[in-house]
């Protein structure tokens, strides 16, 4: 049976509302999935659906004699749109999975392009995500290591506030600058102590071997005393009396810049500094 002038009209009538159905369906899902990886996906099908949904319509009002050629067409093209759609969507699965099981390891050496951050689908998302990550991975590794060389002051910044690793590297490096600190305390505080003690043992000899003779025991004492002071110069007085029976200060021994000074000088009580 051959189709009239009217079943004609009325097929052709219906193929716009077909269409615009279809981009009505469309406009929906880019509301709905406006960065979702879906709209995409979605939309694209819809075409091979839109041109199966006409072909059968072409085919019901002209008989399948005519339009057999749209069959293999339809199938070309849904086989080539969801080969498409599968490597559009297995790679960046792929990759994904890859710099994960990378991550699983230990490992910070992970390679994420700009091509893949860009864009506003889950996928790109994903790897904005991930590249943040590896990027405070890497300053977490980094930090440790400074720390690992004894560098203590470096300074960290959390990647928020539930930074959880970071917080408690920051805390490890407070705790281990604490106990240098006290520790560099207690050995200056035991070099003093040997200091003090080693200083009382040898004026200790000093004068033992020297406690005949007040000049040379006023020399060694000066002279040692500046040499273990560190000092430039020293002089020792003693308090004696005067021939009228005034006190008088008696320069004994003088010692200055690594030399021996003979210098005699008298001062009063209360006389100069």
């Amino acid at each position: 049976m051959e189709p009239n002038g009217a079943d004609i009209t009325d097929f052709l009538k219906t193929i716009p509302i077909i269409c615009l159905a279809a981009l009505a369906f469309v406009g929906i899902l880019k509301l709905v999935f406006k960065k979702s990886i879906v709209f995409t996906i979605t939309a694209i099908v819809t075409g091979p659906i839109l041109i199966a949904a006409v072909a059968g319509m072409f085919m019901g009002q002209f008989g399948i004699e005519q339009l057999v050629w749209i069959f293999p067409v339809v199938v070309v093209v849904f086989v080539g749109i969801f080969y498409w759609l599968a490597s559009v969507i297995k790679k960046p699965l792929n990759k994904i999975t890859g710099n994960m099981k990378i991550l699983a390891q230990g490992d910070t050496n992970v390679k994420i392009g700009d091509r893949d951050t860009k864009g506003r689908n889950e996928f790109a998302e994903e790897f904005r995500s991930m590249k943040v990550l590896v990027d405070g991975l890497q300053r977490m590794a980094d930090f440790a290591s400074e720390i690992g060389r004894g560098k203590l002051g470096n300074q960290y910044e959390l990647l928020s506030d539930k930074d959880i690793l970071g917080q408690s590297l920051i805390e490890m490096q407070r705790n281990l600058r604490v106990a240098t600190e006290e520790q560099e305390n207690h050995k200056q505080q035991e070099k003093d102590r040997a200091w003090v003690s080693q200083g009382l043992a040898n004026f200790g000899d000093i004068l033992r071997k020297n406690d005949d003779n007040i000049e040379n025991l006023s020399f060694e004492i000066v002279s040692n005393l500046v040499k273990y002071l560190d000092a430039n110069q020293g002089g020792i007085f003693i308090l004696n009396d005067s021939d009228d029976d005034r006190e008088i200060l008696e320069l004994k021994a003088c010692y200055a810049f690594n030399r021996r000074k003979f210098s005699e000088k008298e001062i009063e009580p209360g006389e100069g500094l």
